[in-house]
């Protein structure tokens, strides 16, 4: 047994099979919408003594989302589209090598392309692009991040009522918001529409970057601002 594992740590030295590093891999940054950033396991020892590492693309924290990964100049790497893909790279010769339908490429480069739906202008909102404002005792919230029956993404922004006093929402610091104040909690469903998150009452669509929510004295300040106007 000794004897057969050091033959495998002096035949990985001979291929210098140790000497990779994952600084050798550019990683392309996902954007938070629609592409994702590839990330990379601690580097571990295989079966022939060789130093290897798995990527993966990971798209389950996005509503109905696929990605696969690719390698250098879009080249596919295993698996296809699915929620969760990973590839194992092995070094060999001081490079990263992946084995694409039997044949080595070595790798420099691991990207997560996102599926086709994904990439259209309806599935490229985050809940990160609003700034939620926390003003006076109702802090603006949101829930139900998901896919609607035509697949584009909605999201429901929420002024919750903490104390039974009066709640208001307002949008982009100055455009009132659903409803006038109330001691219900407030709720108002966004929906993407080419890139920006829309809010649609009356036949009147408005792009949405702010919720606010105002309650207790901050929402008495707002109406006696209001009335000096």
């Amino acid at each position: 047994m000794f004897i057969l594992i050091g033959a495998l740590n002096n035949l990985a030295e001979s291929r210098h099979c140790r000497q990779c590093s994952l600084d050798q891999i550019h990683f392309h940054p996902g954007n938070h919408h629609n592409y994702i950033t590839p990330r990379a396991t601690g580097l571990f020892v295989g079966h022939d003594g060789c130093h290897r590492t798995n990527v993966s693309c990971d798209a389950r924290g996005t509503p109905s989302a696929t990605t696969s990964i690719a390698f250098q100049d879009d080249i596919d790497g295993p698996q296809g589209y699915q929620e969760f893909v990973n590839a194992e790279l092995t070094c060999d010769d001081g490079s990263w090598v992946f084995h694409h339908h039997g044949h080595p490429i070595n790798i420099t480069e691991v990207k997560c392309k996102p599926d086709n739906d994904t990439s259209e202008s309806c599935r490229t909102c985050n809940p990160c692009d609003i700034s939620f404002d926390s003003t006076g005792e109702s802090n603006a919230t949101w829930r139900d991040y998901a896919a609607d029956s035509n697949n584009c993404y909605t999201l429901t922004v929420v002024c919750p009522n903490l104390n039974n006093t009066d709640v208001y929402m307002e949008f982009n610091g100055d455009i009132g918001g659903p409803t006038d104040p109330t001691t219900d909690e407030v709720t108002a469903q966004l929906n993407c529409v080419n890139g920006t998150w829309e809010f649609l009452q009356s036949g009147v669509s408005t792009s949405i970057t702010e919720v606010s929510c105002f309650s207790g004295y901050a929402l008495q300040l707002l109406k006696n601002l209001r009335q000096q106007k």
